[in-house]
């Protein structure tokens, strides 16, 4: 009952935003879901972050490495447990797995969220960086929207790729600081 409930409201919430698709739009998103993809991103970001700490390569290589695996394997290990399938109707891009979660939203998370936390300890600056915070909410946002414009993903599978994201970062942290560092 609360499943079909459930449904029906990602239906109507992906339904108006169909409503809403215009061409430009979609090739906006369609570049911005693109820059999630593994193949893409892995290697931008990887050097992204060596640049952050050229110093210590190694300690970013290991960290780097740690949470893709994190959010790669714990966004399998969900979907084979959940098996949502993927909206039916309105796809706009190919997709071959299940749904639930969105593991564009889940690994936008990881990657944003502990780069500002390399970014932090390698600084160790007393000011917090606001700006990279808003930056990293933003374009867990802007991707987690693009999923669902795309017809991808229901809202609620990016809404529980926020909360499982979370856990798949605080997981990471967490065996980071006490077995890696």
């Amino acid at each position: 009952m609360l499943v079909k409930k459930l449904t029906n409201i990602d239906l109507r919430v992906s339904n108006w935003i169909y409503s809403k698709r215009q061409k430009w739009l979609t090739a906006i998103l369609i570049i911005i879901t693109n820059t999630m993809d593994k193949w893409l991103f892995i290697p931008i970001f990887g050097t992204f972050l060596c640049f952050i700490n050229y110093a210590n390569w190694q300690f970013v290589f290991v960290w780097f490495w740690g949470m893709v695996f994190c959010a790669f394997l714990f966004n399998s290990i969900l979907k084979i447990i959940f098996k949502r399938p993927r909206p039916s109707q309105s796809q706009l891009v190919s997709e071959k797995h299940y749904s639930f979660p969105s593991g564009h939203v889940m690994t936008t998370i990881q990657v944003s969220f502990q780069s500002l936390y390399l970014f932090i300890q390698n600084f160790q600056s007393t000011i917090f960086p606001y700006h990279i915070l808003v930056c990293a909410i933003l374009f867990v946002l802007v991707i987690a929207f693009s999923r669902v414009y795309l017809g991808v993903h229901y809202v609620s599978d990016t809404i529980g790729s926020v909360f499982f994201g979370s856990i798949s970062v605080a997981i990471s942290i967490f065996v980071f600081q006490n077995y890696i560092q």
